[in-house]
């Protein structure tokens, strides 16, 4: 799009990249948070979320129904018995979700095109209870401890923007849970340094 062509807005208006919104109508396109979606990146239930506008948005947008889709997730059923081996280090909780607002990566949180046929669903995986020790290998060596972490990806989704116009944006997800090993010891002993003076004496006595 060159600067000054005019675009279409999600309500039907026809407008310019230079023109201003006064604050009435940008407050409609600024999504209303339930408070269990302020700790997280994504949310599922908006009180205010424009279906109308969507809807009209959509139809005057045929060339979007391409970018609507929705991720495989795995047979939970072929997971029930995992050997021993396949054990997770962290315990996670994976899903399928609709987001209907999440952040973007500049940080805004924008309206998410879900509306009607139009549906766009993210497998997400997070961490039971992040921070917690890692299973099967806490311990496995002295002066080490490990920890559950969330790590997160970008996800490219169809978006109202601030101004009132669909686009792709951007947005983070929760994509696994990852076990950190961090050393917690005294640094020295990795070199070999300050051991105890008979540890010393008998790691350099010759072998008879």
């Amino acid at each position: 799009m060159k600067n000054g062509d005019a675009v279409s807005r999600v309500d039907g208006k026809i407008v310019f990249p230079a023109d201003d919104l006064d604050d009435d109508i940008r407050q409609q396109f600024i999504p209303t948070l339930e408070t269990s979606c302020k700790n997280s990146t994504f949310c599922e239930d908006i009180p205010n979320y424009p279906s109308d506008l969507v809807k009209t948005a959509l139809r005057m947008n045929k060339n979007l129904e391409s970018l609507s889709g929705v991720d495989l997730v795995p047979d939970v059923v072929h997971r029930v018995n995992i050997p021993p081996e396949d054990v997770p280090l962290c315990e996670y909780r994976e899903e399928l979700v609709y987001p209907k607002a999440a952040q973007s990566k500049d940080k805004e949180w924008l309206f998410v095109v879900n509306e009607g046929d139009f549906v766009q669903g993210v497998r997400i995986e997070k961490c039971k209870t992040e921070s917690s020790t890692c299973t099967l290998i806490d311990g496995f060596a002295e002066g080490y401890k490990t920890s559950c972490k969330q790590k997160y990806i970008y996800r490219q989704l169809v978006a109202v923007s601030q101004n009132g116009l669909l686009k792709q944006e951007k947005f983070r997800f929760p994509a696994s849970c990852c076990c950190h090993i961090k050393f917690t010891g005294n640094p020295f002993m990795r070199l070999g340094i300050g051991m105890s003076e008979t540890t010393t004496a008998s790691s350099l006595k010759p072998m008879e």
